[in-house]
């Protein structure tokens, strides 16, 4: 449901059904693109994805809940590159709607299940119970407008990245973390 501000603005109302309870101190909304300090969200796009191969095509719609960079040993490992671009969405965002007989799952921990293709070994996504949300990697989505928000546990980073985003030890305390920030 769309409405206008006082000065002409649109004021997006946000889903019925969110994954974690949020509430976004004005201070830090600017972690969080996409949402405004009640935590509304803007729902409007649809992108289109695939593995390596083509086999498992998969489509996600609206906006993610918040992008960034994740240093985790877990990402790190698992996507063999020292820093992994995330995007985080509602479940019902995320569809496969190619090849769902090709993906594999394989969960280390009860915190990701991640997803790839049996044909070409392609990571695909990661599902994240915990928060009720689905990691798709931003770089399979074609004509995405990746805009990372923050780094999540930079204090296990390999390699420093000086962007002016803001740093977390660990994770946001929204979702759990400390909420400490590091330096760059």
């Amino acid at each position: 449901m769309n409405d206008r501000s006082a000065d002409g603005t649109a004021i997006v109302r946000k889903p019925d059904r969110l994954p974690i309870p949020v509430t976004v101190d004005p201070n830090c909304a600017s972690l969080f693109p996409g949402w405004d300090v009640l935590g509304d969200i803007v729902m409007t796009s649809s992108y289109k994805g695939k593995c390596f191969c083509g086999a498992v095509e998969f489509e996600v719609t609206g906006t993610p809940q918040v992008m960034g960079f994740c240093h985790c040993n877990d990402c790190r490992e698992w996507m063999g590159a020292p820093v992994n671009a995330f995007s985080l969405w509602v479940p019902e965002a995320v569809r496969i709607t190619t090849g769902e007989d090709y993906v594999t799952s394989y969960s280390r921990s009860e915190h990701s299940i991640r997803k790839s293709c049996s044909v070409c070994g392609g990571s695909i996504m990661t599902d994240h119970p915990t928060f009720q949300l689905i990691d798709v990697y931003p770089a399979l989505l074609r004509d995405f407008a990746y805009q990372p928000s923050m780094h999540v546990h930079y204090g296990s980073r390999m390699i420093p990245i000086r962007d002016g985003l803001p740093k977390f030890r660990d994770l946001p305390a929204e979702i759990g973390g400390s909420g400490e920030m590091l330096p760059e």
